[in-house]
């Protein structure tokens, strides 16, 4: 759900924190585009880990 456009994890009505819900759905696009992967590992009361791997060349556009 996190990586859903305008999609927010906190559902309550009086939200804690702001935002539109893009910036990790725009991050895992720019991320792919670069040939790279975008991952998010989570656990609840620990916190969330994103991982960007991107290549050392970038890809060649066809």
């Amino acid at each position: 759900k996190a990586l859903t456009r305008f999609e927010q994890l906190d559902g309550a009505f009086d939200k804690k924190y702001e935002g539109t819900g893009l910036g990790l759905p725009l991050t895992k696009e720019l991320v792919k585009a670069h040939g790279g992967t975008f991952l998010l590992t989570s656990r609840p009361g620990t916190g969330t880990v994103a991982t960007v791997c991107l290549p050392v060349k970038p890809p060649v556009n066809s």
